[in-house]
């Protein structure tokens, strides 16, 4: 995670398209701002590499008896910590679709041009993003798929809301439902940020399940189905002209 939170995004960015397509024989579609690769496991994956701060820090902490790290440089864990939970699916073997972006933190640029050059993907049952801090929380922006909610929370999330990541921008377009899950960070876009890495690793363990569940049993798609009263999100913002 050390090597993770101190990459600068472009160099970071191209790793994990050569890991990918390398070491776990992804056939990666890359742009600029997003890495597309199609898994075996219909369900795609999504983490971003940006974060706020212009250069990644040098000075990490790590207390190994609370299991947190933290920097007074801004740690960046939002999304590293995403960043780190894909990685660890797949040293696991798992292989879902994988999708990382660029510019999330700028307004969702990757995933405003991944939507605009990969077209949906009917196969793909849903989405789970892993970009939430906190610790067990399950948030599905603007989609009111109660049945999809229940599904997730039934894992061991509690659903929370929240305003804006990328599958705020991508899961009305697909037409799929989508989740987006604490990966153990608090504090984000700040110099007191910390990652929880227990927690983090709570949430792998459970996207194995989830991921697990899936493979062998006929889940179905879940549709992206918006709600009737809107919750405040900024792709529905700005659809309604008013950001």
């Amino acid at each position: 995670m050390k090597t993770l939170l101190a990459s600068k995004e472009v160099k970071l960015f191209n790793s994990l398209s050569n890991l990918l397509s390398k070491n776990y024989n992804y056939k990666v579609i890359k742009s600029d701002n997003f890495l597309y690769a199609e898994g075996e496991i219909p369900i795609g994956i999504v983490a971003h590499v940006d974060t706020v701060y212009k250069e990644p820090p040098n000075i990490i902490f790590h207390d190994a008896d609370l299991k947190v790290m933290w920097s007074p440089l801004g740690l960046g864990a939002d999304d590293r910590a995403g960043v780190f939970a894909i990685l660890k699916l797949l040293q696991k073997g798992y292989r879902p679709t994988v999708i990382i972006t660029r510019g999330e933190e700028k307004g969702g640029i990757g995933a405003y041009e991944l939507i605009s050059k990969i077209p949906k993907n009917d196969s793909l049952k849903f989405l789970i993003q892993l970009d939430r801090s906190g610790f067990d929380d399950a948030v599905f922006y603007d989609c009111d798929n109660k049945e999809f909610e229940k599904y997730i929370t039934g894992f061991g999330f509690n659903t929370e809301f929240g305003t804006f990541t990328d599958i705020s921008i991508i899961a009305p377009v697909w037409g799929i439902a989508a989740v987006n899950l604490s990966v153990g960070y608090l504090n984000e876009h700040s110099d007191i940020e910390h990652w929880f890495y227990d927690s983090c690793h709570e949430t792998i363990e459970k996207v194995g399940w989830i991921l697990d569940d899936v493979a062998i049993n006929s889940v179905h798609r879940f549709k992206y189905i918006p709600c009737k009263k809107r919750k405040w999100s900024f792709y529905a913002e700005q659809n309604a002209g008013t950001v």
